[in-house]
């Protein structure tokens, strides 16, 4: 189950206002707005809200309704309900300002890979049917209004798998963890198979991956050099979603003869580092039982460098008045754990510019060294 969407309501939004003020909530209808069908046997099995200000109500379970089509003849799945929310136990009376209607949906159990989700809902059905929808009470009150745009939820997409890295960038030597989130689709499962190939110019961090891959795939010499976990499976029964981790590293390229782990070449400065996992679902009973993850991708930064002016204008000098000056300082980050071999910096300075008055240059205060123009 995840949460699809929220709704900010008015303050008189779920009741007719006075006089009067003891009206029932009797009804709400839910569409699809995505691409994800709808159904016990859909992309979106299930769909459930509550009202939450100031406490909860009860979760209350929708009925898939078929579908429904707009005014552009675009159909979308629906979802409605019918039932009493009394005035006394509504939620709403503690509210200072706006109740809010959280929606939520439970995944199919062989959804689309890739099907989108955006529940909302539409224009007040009575005064404009071409966008049904909304919330109603006992006195025949509608949300929302007809002037109103149809209110969605965020979009969501569905994934058998994902794969994400834990930054955007790396410099060889630097740990990158990555998770492969994966869900548990069909009715049973008697296992499931995780597999990733591990991309060029990387190397395994041993030891890291949690929970511990297969014997002998900590990693698979490959090549390409592998990991693969062989997991338990049993009923599904939703819950929180399934993930492994691992880490891996950029080759530094000292040799790995000399460096065992180091790669022989050093990872190219801009190269991206794209990875998929594959997962095989055992058992589940769906037409495609091994399905792929998302890319998750990657740069390599072999420095990490940028630079910054004190101050963004300067004035020309004039007669009996000094200089004036501007300091540019500049930051170049390499990985802490490994060292620099025959590192060069330079600069290109615009030609308007005096670059070197006496006594500038680079210099390292950490370290104690000075690097003086020639």
């Amino acid at each position: 189950m995840a949460k699809a969407a929220d709704f900010d309501l008015d303050v008189c939004d779920d009741l007719a206002c006075a006089p009067d003020t003891n009206c029932p909530i009797v009804g709400l209808t839910i569409w699809n707005y995505g691409n994800a069908s709808g159904g016990p046997a859909g992309d979106i099995s299930a769909v459930y809200f509550n009202l939450v200000c100031g406490g909860t109500n009860s979760w209350q379970t929708m009925t898939y309704n078929g579908v429904w089509t707009d005014a552009s003849l675009v159909t979308h799945p629906a979802w409605t309900w019918n039932g009493s929310i009394p005035w006394a136990s509504d939620p709403a009376t503690a509210c200072a300002s706006r109740p809010r209607l959280s929606v939520y949906a439970d995944v199919g159990k062989c959804p689309t890979d890739g099907a989108t989700v955006t529940l909302g809902i539409g224009y007040d059905e009575v005064l404009d049917p071409a966008y049904p929808g909304g919330l109603s009470d006992a006195c025949d009150y509608h949300i929302p209004d007809y002037d109103d745009a149809p209110r969605l939820g965020v979009t969501k997409l569905i994934r058998y798998a994902l794969k994400v890295a834990d930054r955007d960038f790396a410099a060889p030597g630097d740990a990158v963890t990555y998770s492969i989130y994966y869900g548990r689709p069909g009715s049973a499962l008697t296992g499931v198979v995780v597999t990733d190939s591990l991309p060029p110019d990387t190397h395994y961090v041993l030891g890291s991956a949690v929970p511990a891959p297969d014997i002998g795939w900590d990693p698979d010499p490959g090549p390409p050099s592998r990991l693969r976990w062989t997991l338990p499976g049993g009923p599904v029964g939703g819950g929180i979603t399934s993930v492994v981790t691992f880490k891996l590293t950029p080759d530094w390229g000292n040799l790995d003869s000399f460096e065992p782990g180091s790669g022989d070449l050093g990872a190219v400065e801009g190269s991206r580092v794209a990875n998929q996992a594959a997962i095989e679902f055992l058992g589940s009973g769906c037409t495609a039982p091994t399905q792929m993850s998302n890319v998750s991708d990657l740069t390599v930064r072999r420095y990490m460098m940028w630079m910054v002016a004190d101050q963004d204008i300067l004035f020309a000098p004039r007669v009996g008045y000094p200089d004036d000056e501007v300091i540019y300082s500049t930051f170049i980050s390499n990985t802490g754990a490994k060292t620099w071999w025959n590192v060069d910096v330079w600069d290109t300075v615009p030609p308007q510019l005096d670059v070197w008055a006496p006594g500038y240059g680079f210099d390292d205060p950490c370290l104690g060294w000075t690097l003086t123009p020639g």
